[in-house]
């Protein structure tokens, strides 16, 4: 990190209590009474808003706890390729405790022979919306947000990718019982009582695996004897050894390293978008903002007579100088009137970017369909590029991406601009100066369908069959 750089800076909001952590060895970690999911009072914002000019902390990063963004994976007994929202809310509505939106629900579909599991990310609207109010009155910029079950699965996967249990203590009385395998999170429940309440959970895993999950990732001071877990193969967290493995300060929890470590990269999901693009600064509040507008709109018009009434008078000395040697219809032709329109300022162009087309490129298809990492690499070659490598990713994405290194500068314009397939990419300068490749395309959609309306938050394989009416296979009698 440059010396004149400021440091990363997540938000983890629990219940009752807000943790601020920076990316930095030391003073990196602080926490207020403070609740964001509930509208914060004047006087914790005055508190905050003090804390945030001494840091000069503008933007965010933001770690979602499970109670908020819930996991939960549904079966079919068919073989399908997309699901209609409305059906799959139905199926959800009775696993949360609050009211589902289809709007602030995503899900992926995965093939298991003639089934389907359909793995859902359930987020609560209410408490979202709130949240968001209370940064926008501090005046802040949301850059990432990240559940913390995606956070830790993506760590885990890291140095584990077969399938497993994970209990992860969350607050004083909480924890948090994750399902997954590799990146894929099947199961996130939030859960008081081990003891009593695990047993439903592992069963669970019978729905989604052909064998029984038998690893346990769990915190060092968990006591599991006498409980269902005392049979599973036990790998103990050791987070400050993790996070120093990453070279990391070693006070930093679990769900928080990935936020500072490049080679972790998140899918922006559609609520994710919706919480980012619609979260702008709000400036600070007047107490009569019909009189200031008022009185914008009043000055902005006098400035414009004024300015007119100079032009105009200009032009007119201009047009007596001239007269002489024009014919009355020519001088009719060339006198101006005033009009707001001479005060008009040309749009400037957009400047184009230059790419290196001597970069190194790597195509990888992250989907099931075969030869789109040929069919790009054409197009690119098409371009001027000629360095490419082709090859397949197990990257499990919902939107096309392009990780690239920063000393390439922006060039997320020269391709949204000439490559029709990657016109809504995810872009992401987070390459490694020392990659061996300058850019990394990883296909995650149908590039035919490319000029197409597609729900990425919907389906994985982005094919477009209508949905049949399917009855999910009932799993009640498998949890006790």
């Amino acid at each position: 990190m440059s010396l004149f750089t400021k440091p990363k800076t997540v938000f983890w909001p629990k219940k009752n209590s807000l943790e601020i952590y920076f990316d930095k060895k030391e003073q990196n970690h602080f926490t207020f009474d403070i609740n964001l999911w509930e509208e914060i009072s004047e006087s914790n914002l005055t508190v905050l808003k003090n804390f945030f000019n001494q840091n000069k902390i503008k933007q965010v990063d933001l770690l979602v706890p499970n109670r908020v963004a819930v996991n939960k994976s549904f079966i079919y007994d068919s073989k399908i390729d997309s699901i209609d929202k409305n059906e799959l809310v139905a199926l959800a509505k009775d696993t949360v405790e609050f009211k589902i939106y289809p709007d602030f629900l995503t899900s992926k579909l995965f093939n298991r022979g003639e089934k389907t599991i359909i793995q859902t990310t359930i987020y609560d609207k209410s408490k979202l919306l709130v949240l968001r109010n209370n940064l926008s009155r501090l005046q802040l910029k949301l850059k990432k947000i990240i559940s913390i079950s995606s956070a830790i699965s993506s760590l885990i996967s890291s140095f584990y990718q077969k399938k497993y249990f994970l209990i992860y203590q969350t607050d004083i009385s909480e924890f948090l019982c994750l399902l997954a395998k590799n990146k894929s999170v099947y199961l996130s429940v939030s859960i008081k009582n081990i003891s009593a309440e695990i047993q439903k959970n592992i069963n669970y895993s019978k729905l989604y695996f052909s064998s029984t999950v038998d690893k346990l990732f769990l915190p060092k001071n968990l006591d599991t004897k006498d409980t269902p877990l005392d049979n599973f193969e036990k790998t103990i967290l050791q987070e400050s050894k993790i996070s120093q493995d990453f070279k990391k300060a070693s006070n930093f929890p679990l769900p928080i390293v990935p936020f500072f470590v490049k080679k972790f990269t998140f899918d922006k999901t559609g609520i994710i978008k919706h919480m980012l693009e619609d979260n702008p600064t709000i400036q600070t509040v007047n107490d009569s903002p019909k009189k200031n507008t008022t009185s914008i709109i009043l000055v902005f018009i006098a400035t414009i007579s004024i300015v007119s009434a100079i032009l105009w008078i200009l032009l007119n000395k201009n047009s007596e100088k001239n007269s002489e040697s024009l014919s009355p219809n020519q001088e009719d032709e060339n006198r101006l009137s005033p009009s707001p329109t001479l005060l008009i300022t040309p749009t400037p162009e957009t400047k184009q970017v230059e790419v290196d087309k001597e970069s190194k490129i790597q195509v990888l298809n992250a989907t099931e369909i075969n030869g789109q990492a040929a069919t790009l690499k054409k197009d690119l070659v098409e371009l001027g590029f000629d360095n490419i490598a082709v090859g397949n990713s197990n990257d499990e994405l919902t939107v096309n991406t392009v990780n690239y290194k920063k000393s390439l500068g922006e060039i997320s314009n020269y391709f949204i601009s000439n490559l029709v397939s990657f016109s809504t990419a995810d872009f992401n300068d987070s390459l490694d100066e020392d990659s061996t490749y300058d850019m990394v395309f990883i296909i995650a959609t149908d590039l035919s369908k490319s000029n197409q309306d597609i729900d990425e938050d919907i389906t994985e394989t982005e094919t477009e069959t209508e949905t049949p009416i399917l009855t999910p296979t009932e799993s009640a009698d498998l949890i006790e």
